[in-house]
């Protein structure tokens, strides 16, 4: 019975991510950092002053404020982040696997600066296709718990996987087109 159920939970949300993982990443992204300012202010106040009544209400306000910072810079620093993550990744394969055998770390950190920008640029689309990989991978797993032949379980999750890709890259383009204008 529970593997039913994570197996359905598991399509609903590789559904949600394949059409609207762009949209959730930055919502997660923000309330994750939010919330581990905020905790770790809340702890930091709380700590300090011996969990008296004072300290949990200065408590409670640094931790908002902290929160509702993390939460403006979890959305202002998101796509910088996934951005730069790809940067290192992709430079340190060219690095151990295209440059020659003694490379220097200046070589490193200048393939890292050289990809950097353009993968910027395209980062909305790396998260919509990061997303949409998860949610068809997510469908393939819970079609398969729920005793679906693989068959019918890779060609509904390829299905869904592109479909929602090409949503989101709409949805993108869409989104610039009213920024610009």
């Amino acid at each position: 019975m529970i593997n039913e159920v994570a197996g359905f939970v598991a399509i609903v949300i590789g559904i949600v991510s394949c059409f609207y993982g762009y949209k959730v990443s930055s919502w997660v992204s923000a309330l994750a950092l939010g919330g581990l300012l905020g905790y770790a202010g809340f702890g930091y106040i709380y700590y300090e002053f011996n969990g008296s009544i004072l300290a949990i209400l200065i408590a409670l306000f640094v931790g908002g404020i902290l929160f509702i910072i993390g939460f403006g810079v979890g959305f202002a620093v998101f796509r910088f982040a996934v951005s730069l993550i790809a940067a290192i990744l992709l430079a340190s394969y060219t690095a151990n696997y295209l440059l020659p055998t003694p490379h220097t770390y200046y070589q490193l950190l200048a393939l890292i600066v050289i990809y950097v920008i353009p993968l910027y640029l395209v980062s909305r689309y790396l998260v919509a296709l990061g997303f949409s990989i998860l949610g068809a991978v997510l469908l393939l797993w819970g079609l398969q718990v729920l005793g679906f032949p693989l068959k019918i379980s890779v060609i509904l999750s390829l299905f869904v996987g592109i479909t929602g890709l090409a949503y989101q890259v709409t949805t993108i383009r869409r989104e610039k087109k009213k920024s610009t204008s």
